[in-house]
């Protein structure tokens, strides 16, 4: 699909350029999607780059990352013409799946691109990425997703990752078509091609539930993805902020984006649930993170009770929450409660941030 420059009297057509040309290299997209892997999944952390810590194998991941509930990402980004990229990405999969949490830390530690940090400051960052106390608190790398990123896709390719995904896989492809202005900026059109994305963001859910399904999932993850389920709808009847959102709905949390860096969650646990304000610090939310800092009495006072500020010590992002006691755990009679609990907090939220995001 083209893309148009609008201005008052028509529209230009902003040409396609491609990877590896002149104003664009494919190493650079790597370099920029590692400092804000959110252009791809907002629910990411990136642990290595150009990964390949295996012995008889010339693979290598272009970008190692972890999701909110700890399964390992495959992320591959080629160039439109890059042969057989899928069976790449999943013998890449095949060699990482036995990755243990220690593990993962020591990559991330060892990453030749990351700031140097102590191990243990490391493994704390990873920690408080899942929200886990300790490595004991959940099952780590349960499964591996794969994500390809490329300007173009074959039609055997999308195929291969159609009936992957039949089969129980979570493989996905991205569309990254770059696009070069008069004045030499080029623009990135991102643009998820498979699974396609559905109308109704429930029925997306469901789909998802469906295929997962099939990896035979304990009675734990059964009762929190039904705990998801019905907290979602409970909010489709309750607030038009369902109805305006295209959810990224993920085993454990809601997603909602508002814009690259930053977003709005519902993170559902065992014992408690909460709702965040989450902002990727980098050079495109550095002014929204001052100014959220500078009106934090304002925005406790607006919100009408005290929130949970969690920041790193690195300050490399910043979490602005609230703990509602309750969570997939809890008899399902108390459930509509905590759904309620959990939607009346979500609102009060969007209701204090949006207009301080707007004037930004």
């Amino acid at each position: 699909m083209a893309l148009f420059e609008l201005t008052n009297e028509t529209l230009i057509q902003v040409p396609e350029t491609r990877f590896d040309s002149e104003a664009l290299k494919t190493k650079d997209i790597q370099r920029l999607l590692r400092q804000d892997i959110s252009v791809l999944s907002g629910d990411l952390r990136v642990l290595a780059e150009d990964y390949g810590n295996w012995e008889d194998a010339n693979l290598r991941v272009d970008l190692l990352c972890l999701d909110k509930e700890a399964n390992l990402v495959i992320v591959q980004i080629k160039r439109s013409d890059a042969p057989y990229m899928e069976l790449q990405a999943i013998r890449c999969a095949a060699m990482i799946s036995a990755m243990t949490f220690e593990e993962a830390v020591i990559a991330a530690a060892r990453d030749p691109y990351a700031a140097a940090l102590p191990l243990q400051e490391i493994r704390a960052e990873i920690l408080d990425f899942l929200d886990w106390n300790s490595p004991d608190d959940g099952e780590f790398a349960p499964a591996v997703r794969i994500i390809l990123a490329s300007s173009d896709f074959s039609k055997d390719l999308t195929r291969s990752v159609i009936w992957l995904n039949e089969q129980g896989l979570d493989v996905r492809c991205i569309r990254l078509r770059p696009h070069k202005l008069e004045d030499d900026r080029v623009l990135l059109n991102v643009d998820q091609i498979l699974p396609l994305p559905e109308a109704d963001a429930y029925q997306t859910s469901i789909s998802k539930l469906g295929q997962l399904e099939r990896l035979r999932l304990s009675g734990q993850q059964q009762r929190r993805r039904r705990f998801l389920s019905e907290l979602w709808q409970t909010g489709l009847k309750i607030t038009r902020l369902h109805e305006t959102q295209r959810p990224a709905i993920q085993p454990s949390s809601i997603l909602l984006r508002i814009r690259p860096g930053i977003s709005l969650s519902y993170v559902i646990r065992k014992a408690d649930s909460r709702v965040e304000l989450h902002l990727q610090r980098s050079e495109r939310t550095e002014g929204v993170y001052q100014h959220l800092q500078r009106r934090r009495d304002d925005i406790e006072q607006s919100y009408g009770r005290p929130l949970q500020w969690r920041e790193r010590r690195d300050r490399r992002f910043l979490r602005v929450q609230e703990i509602i006691e309750g969570g997939f755990l809890s008899p399902e009679e108390s459930w509509p409660a905590i759904h309620e609990k959990l939607i009346d907090a979500m609102v009060r939220l969007d209701r204090v941030l949006h207009p301080l995001l707007q004037q930004l």
